[in-house]
């Protein structure tokens, strides 16, 4: 079979499969819409009702239909509980998702990097927007600083401070020589120590090969386990190619647009290798 005729295939494979997504996506943000507004609309009224029935004269709540406003409550918790008890694949679907943005935009980013014919090359600007606006540098830092990621050892600058330096020479005015360097050099080592400094917290030290084995093996000893060794391949296939995007070398000069993107990438790539983590497995 011809190269292109694979390719024909992979990409009706994939259409089909965006297909199936779209189709089952609107379900989950329904049912999703659901829980939040009945939950807000409950704790809302549990905090009105709480604050009422402190402050109540004596014979207020002697009306009969309280006793049924109070059953009612009873059985929205039993129903309530019982729901959240059934709601076992929400992390892992959070997770999935995370990572599979942080793929789809890596893949993309670099296939167009590598193909010849850039100027035949689909315009991007629909996915690295949507990586920026569901990026969260915030969350993210609070994640490292639980993991520990934050901490320096020895003369080697922590994670964080890797991804603070990037962060402050992204916000620098941009300039043709050197900015590029100056953001994703220090990205690339937020992500490297991140993985390192992970690693050497499992309970099982062995010998591991390049990025995409280091964070395959960090999620089968570290991750969590709602999360599958799949996940963790793909994870670690996204790590192994953009650990490379970010390490230079490129024969083409990059706009600071371009390297934003790439920063954003970095950032969520982050994310997905941080919450896998199991906190609980670490030693």
């Amino acid at each position: 079979m011809s190269k292109d005729c694979d390719e024909q295939l992979q990409l009706e494979q994939l259409l089909r499969t965006l297909g199936e997504t779209k189709a089952v996506a609107p379900k989950l943000i329904e049912k999703g819409r659901n829980l939040v507004e009945a939950g807000q609309r409950a704790l809302d009224f549990a905090n009105a009702l709480e604050t009422v029935a402190k402050g109540s004269p004596d014979g207020f709540f002697s009306h009969p239909l309280f006793s049924t406003v109070n059953s009612g409550y009873t059985e929205f918790n039993e129903v309530a509980v019982n729901q959240n008890l059934r709601i076992t694949a929400d992390e892992e679907l959070v997770a999935l998702a995370d990572s599979n943005m942080t793929s789809t935009v890596v893949a993309s980013t670099s296939a167009v990097l590598h193909i010849a014919n850039l100027a035949g090359a689909p315009a991007l600007k629909p996915l690295t927007t949507l990586i920026s606006r569901h990026t969260d540098g915030e969350s993210l830092r609070v994640v490292m600083r639980t993991l520990g990621l934050d901490l320096r050892h020895g003369r080697v600058r922590s994670a964080l401070e890797c991804l603070e330096s990037s962060q402050q020479a992204l916000n620098a005015p941009f300039t043709d020589q050197g900015y590029e360097t100056a953001v994703l050099v220090p990205l690339r080592e937020a992500i490297e120590v991140s993985i390192e400094e992970l690693l050497k917290r499992r309970r099982e030290q062995r010998p591991t090969g390049g990025w995409q084995s280091k964070v395959r093996d960090l999620g089968v000893q570290l991750g969590k386990p709602v999360l599958s060794e799949t996940h963790f391949e793909r994870v670690g296939a996204t790590t192994h190619t953009l650990i490379k995007e970010l390490s230079g070398g490129k024969s083409y000069a990059m706009t600071r647009e371009g390297i934003a993107a790439l920063f954003d990438q970095g950032v969520s790539l982050l994310g997905d290798i941080c919450r896998l983590v199991d906190m609980s497995k670490l030693r």
